[in-house]
Parts: structure tokens; C-alpha cells; sequence
């Protein structure tokens, strides 16, 4: 089982405005640039309105990324198996 929380929505274009230091753990971690966040965004199938409203997870055929609606990336990742059958699903939606 897949969870996942949030609502979806169609992805909307969304810049980066600052990488918080649990994002920039991650960056480090899994080789991921700042580019390859911003393509995540860009090149994202599906989105999640989660916190409420205040924050965004985007996930692209590549990666997810987690971003507050005022642009700080909080979370990102390359996309593993599970991350697939998500963006497979939203593939049927949108």
C-alpha cells in the first residue's frame, strides 16, 4: 500500500526561493542540484496540497519535491518504485 497525503491538484509553475536545511540534507545526500529540483517542479505530473494550503509536493517522472507555497523547498528525492506507481495513477487522472 501506497500512502500519500494530501489533496491532488494539477501542478501550477512554481519557483525556489530558499532550500531549508532539511532539504539541503537531502540534496547531499542522493545528488540532487538545485536544477534538478526546479525540473522536478517544472516537469511535475501530479501535485499534493498538503499543510493545509501551505505547502506543495511535486513529483515528476524523475523526482518529488516538497515545497511551502512561499517557495522554501522543505523535502526532495529521487523517484523510487512507489514514487512510480504514483505518478502511473496520476498519469489515469490527468
Amino acid at each position: 500500500m501506497i500512502k500519500v497525503k494530501g489533496i491532488v491538484v494539477k501542478p501550477e509553475p512554481q519557483q525556489i526561493k530558499e532550500i531549508n536545511n532539511h532539504a539541503m540534507i537531502r540534496m547531499n545526500e542522493r545528488g540532487i542540484t538545485k536544477g534538478d529540483i526546479q525540473s522536478f517542479i517544472d516537469n511535475s505530473i501530479i501535485a499534493f496540497k498538503q499543510r493545509l494550503g501551505t505547502q506543495y509536493a511535486y513529483y515528476s517522472e524523475k523526482g518529488f519535491t516538497a515545497i511551502s507555497i512561499d517557495g522554501v523547498v522543505g523535502s526532495t528525492g529521487w523517484l523510487d518504485e512507489k514514487g512510480g506507481i504514483i505518478i502511473e495513477e496520476a498519469k489515469k487522472i490527468f
